[in-house]
């Protein structure tokens, strides 16, 4: 991202069809992005 700053971390509860288009966009911005869902 910037220089001399952190990549933001941001985890997405919930990987479902919203949850993934989310994490991946966001992913795609630049953040580093955690899916957790529970469905194993």
């Amino acid at each position: 991202m910037r220089d001399g700053l952190e990549t933001p971390r941001i985890t997405v509860i919930g990987t479902g069809h919203l949850g993934a288009c989310q994490a991946a966009g966001l992913a795609e911005m630049g953040f580093e992005v955690l899916g957790v869902d529970n469905d194993a």
